[in-house]
């Protein structure tokens, strides 16, 4: 089952992106899922929220947005900066509520072909 090693690099990918104190703040992953990639969609749901629903993560969601191709990339991510808020010093001034983070390197996941984590 390579959905679950895509799910690992996935989560390995947020864990190099983002600080370890906003993992908990990610509500939504935008997955870029080539046409040609191969992925059974339902299994590679079913891994990432087995592990976006335990520590460091929060129960992030996934999105996917189907492109061109056979590569696997992570499109966006969604950080409630709101729960940094919450739980700030009183003196620390409000933030935006909603932050989207790039991965803006296009880090690709995924290739079509040998079904396995690009490196």
């Amino acid at each position: 089952m390579h959905e679950l090693s895509l799910a690992l690099e996935i989560a390995r990918v947020l864990e190099e992106t983002v600080s370890a104190p906003q993992l908990p703040q990610i509500i939504t992953v935008n997955l870029e899922v080539g046409q040609d990639a191969g992925i059974e969609m339902a299994n590679l749901q079913f891994c990432l929220d087995a592990l976006l629903g335990q520590p460091p993560f929060a129960g992030a969601t996934v999105t996917v947005t189907s492109v061109v191709g056979g590569d696997l990339r992570v499109g966006y991510l969604e950080i409630d900066d709101e729960r940094a808020v919450a739980t700030a010093a009183p003196t620390t001034a409000p933030r935006a509520a909603r932050t989207s983070v790039s991965d803006r390197a296009g880090t690709v996941l995924s290739e079509a072909g040998d079904g396995s984590p690009a490196h």
